[in-house]
């Protein structure tokens, strides 16, 4: 519990302070709180990591001041997909996919599930789902960093022995 407690805080001090960190367009972000959902899911299955998540995502919309606005709902719809789509993949591909691999389909499916949620509640014009292949270019680039950074995280943990709940299932899954 307070190893959940504080990786918890963890992804929420990543999603506050990724506010401070200058991006080239207002809504991209790198999605460092990523990380740390990856590590959850690696370390202590789906359920847990799903509820890091979530408590991510509300106690960052506190933090932040966007709770309830249109920046909160695409942040949860999206990082709710995002994880189950990541929990997917390791238990059906984790013995041929990497933590970078598996960061990368997160990515791809935090975007698609926010250009699909802009268009259905915001945007309804099919324009605007012209610019999700730059986006998705970006993803590549986002999920690929946030995979190295939970290889790097997990491995170290692992060589220190701590966080080994359930590292070692990567080489075991693929239960598909």
């Amino acid at each position: 519990m307070m190893q959940l407690s504080m990786l918890t805080a963890l992804a929420v001090g990543f999603r506050a302070a990724e506010v401070f960190i200058p991006t080239p367009l207002p809504w991209l972000r790198l999605g460092l709180a990523n990380v740390v959902v990856l590590i959850v899911l690696a370390s202590f299955g789906v359920r847990t990591a799903l509820l890091v998540n979530v408590a991510r995502i509300l106690l960052a919309s506190f933090v932040i001041g966007t709770f309830l606005s249109p920046g909160f709902w695409l942040s949860l719809c999206a990082g709710v997909v995002s994880c189950l789509s990541m929990a997917l993949v390791w238990y059906c591909f984790g013995g041929w996919l990497s933590y970078i691999g598996i960061s990368v389909v997160g990515a791809y499916c935090h975007t698609v599930a926010q250009f699909f949620v802009v268009y259905l509640l915001f945007v309804r014009h099919v324009a605007i789902l012209k610019l999700m292949p730059y986006f998705l270019l970006v993803s590549l680039g986002t999920g690929t960093l946030t995979g190295l950074a939970a290889t790097a995280i997990l491995t170290w943990a692992k060589r220190h022995g701590i966080l080994t709940a359930r590292t070692s299932d990567h080489e075991s899954a693929g239960k598909c």
